[in-house]
């Protein structure tokens, strides 16, 4: 892995804590900003001269468009202008890789790939595409091409799909009802009513009747092809595993100031906790910097990027500026309620968020962006945002 430079482009501590890392992970649910920031924090990687690679579960494509490359495929690494490089998953491609590297045979590959239940698994099983993301990184981290992997996790109301979903999908594939009633007759070619129909297949006849036995039968085949293969498949999942745990791996759980948003985040940062996973930080987007009663006295709207920084909650001082903007007095008193209005809103989610930064404890980086004018939806946007991040706490 290849250390920071020296002398870095920008300093700032967002880049110092990626130095000390080369796996982050971006976990939270939709519509909090998760792939702005796994893009800007791709920016800041950059700029301090490590190889970064963006990749990105997220079917959806949001990463793409982020940067302005809406059309780009899935499975092909796209190079940015600002000197990292971004992946979205391609399920069916990868999948279709990982069957082909481990079968024993063409025949096997073959096979398996006819089966009805081969494209079953990659458009309709929860969990695959996580699984699939796993495979993906184990060969992203083996051929180490980047200095720092920064990986945008699909939005979900559970938070720790991602890491939990390979699993299930394994124990499916690799499953003992198969390999105590089905295998040994699949292995003789036996598997025929004759022998499903027997007493001791009660469970057998009762999952045929909702089934079928012939789907019966090609899903044992399909699952019986994976001899032999099961053992690669754990173990990989199990290297990716014990890298997402390590302590150059870092999890950022992001969130929006949305109370519910905050209350999941917390949520959130105690499962990764228990579950041995490096938890550290918060990410919080869309904050307002101007609200807190310990702001920046000094280059504050510099600083926040929010265009409400330099108003004045006094109401003559307000008063005066909104006539010297030629503003009139009756517009003018409702925009200062306005104003005070958001300023009584923010800052009781600044009360909430430094509420939820006391439950980790000390020891931990947080991060803020503020909440810009519009939305971020380019490379010139992403690049504000870089700039914008400040640590919190």
């Amino acid at each position: 892995m290849e250390a920071c430079r020296k002398e870095p482009v920008r300093t700032s501590p967002a880049g110092a804590m990626l130095c000390d890392h080369n796996l982050v992970v971006c976990l939270g649910p939709g519509g909090v900003g998760k792939t702005s920031a796994t893009a800007a924090l791709a920016i800041v990687a950059a700029r301090e001269g490590r190889r970064t690679l963006a990749f990105t579960i997220d079917p959806a494509r949001r990463l793409a468009g982020a940067v302005g490359l809406s059309g780009a495929k899935p499975g092909v690494v796209i190079p940015v202008s600002d000197g990292f490089d971004i992946l979205m998953l391609d399920v069916h491609g990868t999948w279709e890789r990982v069957v082909e590297r481990h079968a024993v045979s063409r025949g096997q590959f073959e096979r398996i790939k006819s089966n009805r239940f081969y494209d079953y698994l990659t458009d309709n099983f929860p969990g695959f595409n996580e699984y699939i993301a796993v495979e993906k990184l184990h060969e992203i981290l083996t051929e180490q091409r980047y200095d720092i992997v920064i990986v945008d996790t699909p939005p979900t109301s559970y938070a720790l799909s991602f890491l939990e979903a390979p699993n299930r999908v394994l124990n499916l594939l690799d499953n003992d009802f198969v390999r105590i009633f089905l295998h040994p007759y699949l292995k003789l070619g036996r598997f025929t009513l004759r022998y499903a129909t027997q007493k001791e297949f009660f469970i057998l006849r009762q999952l045929a009747k909702f089934t079928g036995f012939d789907m019966l039968r090609e899903l044992a085949m399909f699952i019986f092809e994976f001899e032999g293969m099961f053992k690669g498949f754990r173990d990989r999942a199990e290297e990716v595993r014990n890298r997402l745990r390590a302590q150059s791996t870092a999890f950022f759980v992001v969130a929006s100031t949305d109370r519910r948003r905050l209350l999941e985040a917390g949520t959130t940062q105690k499962r990764l906790r228990e579950a041995g996973y490096p938890f550290t930080g918060f990410f919080i987007n869309r904050y307002c910097w101007m609200c807190r009663d310990d702001r920046p006295a000094e280059g504050f709207g510099e600083y926040a990027g929010c265009p409400l920084a330099h108003l004045e909650l006094d109401a003559r001082a307000f008063a005066a500026e909104a006539q010297a903007q030629g503003i009139p007095p009756d517009l003018a008193d409702r925009l200062h309620s306005n104003l005070a209005d958001h300023v009584a809103v923010q800052r009781r989610v600044s009360l909430e968020v430094s509420a939820l930064l006391s439950e980790t404890g000390p020891g931990f980086t947080h991060f803020t962006t503020p909440a810009f004018a519009d939305d971020i939806h380019d490379l010139p946007g992403l690049r504000r945002l870089a700039e914008a991040i400040r640590p919190l706490g």
